[in-house]
């Protein structure tokens, strides 16, 4: 029909200008091409309204919400709404195991922060002391508001607003909004200090770094504490820093992942290409359709350090809070023999991947979408990795901390396949005398006391 009209227009044409002519096939065509897209939206609602109409806990949840909505004692207004919204599909999806979330335009900063690495803060990190029970100052960011207004490493907190260490809401003092106030009480020397700055948009400390002396020998040790969009950069930064001042550390790099939750896995592949030759296999993910989606290394540049990060002698420090993407870096450098050994506990055991859907333009949905295999095609779920070196703690710390692992938290993700027992080559205990001292220091006295046996 359609053709058959711009024909006819065409065949009249000779009573008509060119310009008409070609106005009339255009506005035809706009007309069908506009009808079509009706037609085709039609049916797409008809499509979805099928969806809704013939499944029956679709039908229970729109029945729940509208008895709600036409009954509850007071008319409920968007924000009500909106909260039954979120907490319905929260629930939904906690339903279906422990790391799946619902983000909506509220948490989208909890979201962003988590990915950037971006907050209101003053810059710092820092670390509590279990021996002096204390909190110590590790590192400060150059030019936050902590650098500037003259903290140290080293200092010791005291009160962040007038909250002790020992305050629950400690951690999350640091934090706040842009602009606002952070009033410090440190000990610096045992002199009392109080010190006052305003927050800036600063990023986590993904990545930092100290130089410890093995048997006068010095390696170069690298924390990694989440991985972000930045903890790439933040690695080339520590060794291309330490490799260019006069004390670089030739001798190897001990790479400390403990306590690391993990991040994003193309980070976890971008740091292993740092460390691995260029098509080294990091890790795959096995979906429902077995279909393998798989994680390379890269190239990195050709300075002189970056050779260096690749030959030099490297051991990983790993413990039970080891999880996700910090065990997918740990088990790609182990199975591409990158390692002179892997130290520790065996680690968390958080081998599901979880993917982030849009749903609406400001909400989205996590879920997860498969499991982790490492290069050996082993899966990480609930088993994690295996050190070399086994650091044994007393059996009731033992027990208490495999019980805080991902195969003891409730919905956990059983894997697709029963997984063969890796054993460590070692096994260390740890006497009481050791446990008076700092957990850092037991793992650089065990490594230490590896290197001199020559077991690797």
């Amino acid at each position: 029909m359609f053709i058959y009209i711009i024909l006819k227009v065409y065949k009249n044409s000779n009573k008509e200008s060119n310009e008409k002519k070609i106005l009339s096939i255009v506005l035809l065509g706009c007309m069908f091409g506009f009808g079509y897209y009706l037609g085709e939206r039609n049916n797409e609602k008809k499509h979805n309204n099928d969806f809704i109409i013939t499944n029956p806990d679709l039908i229970t949840i729109a029945k729940t919400w509208k008895t709600i909505e036409d009954n509850f004692a007071y008319v409920l207004d968007k924000d009500k709404q909106s909260k039954m919204k979120d907490s319905a599909i929260q629930s939904m999806l906690s339903s279906i195991d422990p790391h799946s979330y619902w983000w909506n335009s509220a948490s989208q900063n909890q979201l962003e922060e988590k990915i950037k690495g971006e907050y209101g803060g003053i810059g710092i990190r820092y670390l509590f002391d279990d021996k002096d029970k204390n909190v110590k100052i590790i590192a400060i960011k150059e030019k936050s508001p902590a650098d500037r207004a003259g903290l140290k490493v080293n200092d010791i907190i005291l009160r962040v607003n007038d909250i002790s260490y020992e305050d629950p809401a400690f951690n999350d003092s640091f934090k706040g909004e842009v602009g606002t106030k952070v009033n410090l009480d440190i000990k610096r020397n045992d002199k009392d200090l109080k010190i006052e700055m305003v927050r800036k948009k600063v990023t986590n400390f993904s990545a930092y770094s100290k130089v410890e002396t093995i048997d006068n020998d010095k390696w170069l040790n690298i924390r990694i504490t989440e991985f972000q969009e930045k903890t790439v950069d933040d690695m080339v930064n520590e060794i291309r820093n330490h490799w260019y001042t006069n004390d670089k550390p030739n001798n190897g790099i001990i790479l400390d992942l403990r306590g690391s939750p993990g991040g994003l896995v193309d980070v976890s592949a971008g740091v292993a290409s740092l460390f691995l030759h260029e098509n080294k296999k990091v890790t795959s993910i096995k979906e429902r359709n077995n279909h393998d989606v798989v994680f390379d290394t890269i190239k990195y540049s050709t300075e002189a350090w970056t050779k260096w990060a690749k030959d030099v002698p490297l051991i990983i420090w790993v413990d039970d809070k080891t999880a996700s993407a910090a065990e997918i870096l740990a088990s790609a450098l182990k199975d591409n023999k990158r390692t002179l050994f892997v130290i520790g506990t065996s680690t968390y055991g958080k081998g599901t991947v979880q993917r982030t859907f849009p749903i609406t333009p400001k909400e989205q949905a996590t879920f997860t979408i498969g499991f982790y295999k490492t290069p050996n095609n082993h899966y990480l779920q609930w088993k994690g990795v295996v050190p070399d070196v086994l650091i044994k703690f007393p059996s009731d710390i033992e027990n208490e901390r495999n019980l805080q692992k991902e195969k003891s938290v409730e919905g956990s993700l059983m894997p697709p396949e029963k997984e063969s027992g890796n054993k460590p080559r070692i096994e260390i205990g740890i006497s009481n005398n050791e446990l008076k001292t700092s957990i850092d220091n037991i793992y650089l006295d065990k490594t230490k006391q590896i290197l001199k046996l020559n077991a690797f």
